[in-house]
């Protein structure tokens, strides 16, 4: 009974990957980073989110960003900048308004 439900998923995940069905899940996945927002000022590109940890860049004043990550014990944010990826601190990015894609609370 066993080595039949197998059999089926092999097949199922074989037709997909063929046909197609799982590329959308893989397209949203490794999504090419959208460079949407800027630095404020020059500011060290982190490797770490850690004030103490080694510069891998100077972004100049207006280099643009895009958000990969972000750090919940700090106001950080992973962004890719200029071929780097590193640790910028938000109150050094500006960029879009959101609020118009952000969910409104549930109201009784």
């Amino acid at each position: 009974m066993h080595i039949r439900r197998l059999g089926a998923a092999i097949f199922t995940i074989i037709a997909c990957g063929l046909t197609g069905c799982v590329t959308p899940a893989l397209e949203n996945v490794f999504r090419a980073p959208v460079y949407n927002f800027v630095t404020t000022d020059e500011v060290a590109l982190r490797e770490s989110a850690e004030d103490e940890s080694p510069v891998i860049a100077m972004l100049p004043k207006g280099t643009p960003v895009a958000p990969v990550g972000v750090n919940s014990e700090c106001n950080c944010w992973q962004v890719d900048a200029l071929g780097h990826t590193g640790y910028l601190y938000t109150r050094y990015i500006e960029g879009p308004d959101l609020t118009g894609y952000i969910a409104e609370p549930n109201r009784p």
